[in-house]
């Protein structure tokens, strides 16, 4: 009986609502992400940004996104990896806003300053 009544009530205080026209639009609204970014104020950019000419990599500005530089880069990159999924998607967030990826597996930060300084909320390092 107590079931009845959680369920009840509020489908007739949504009912007395609309009712009243003080609702009468959708309940679930689902934002697109340029909605999120614009609503966030744009995309967010990692302070001391590297460019791949003062970082040693070689990339046209084009070539970073989806489709070229950097997922190519960071599945070598996370390639041994033992949670390549996470490795995949931070290599890539890490990429896209310092526009390039240190050579190897590991390490060798020192030619992409902006990957080495790039940090977690925790305080962590967030490029793998």
């Amino acid at each position: 009986m107590a079931n009845k009544a959680r369920f009840v009530s509020p489908v007739l205080l949504l009912l007395l609502l609309v009712e009243m026209n003080i609702f009468d639009g959708p309940l679930i609204v689902r934002q697109s992400a340029t909605t999120d970014a614009a609503r966030r104020g744009g995309t967010r950019r990692a302070s001391g940004r590297a460019t791949p000419a003062a970082s040693g990599a070689t990339a046209s500005p084009g070539d970073f996104g989806e489709q070229g530089y950097c997922p190519a880069k960071c599945a070598y990159r996370c390639s041994k990896s033992g949670r390549p999924k996470m490795c995949l998607r931070a290599c890539n967030t890490c990429c896209q806003r310092c526009h390039c990826v240190p050579p190897g597996t590991s390490g060798n930060t020192e030619k992409c300053p902006c990957w080495a300084h790039m940090k977690t909320h925790g305080g962590r390092p967030k490029c793998p």
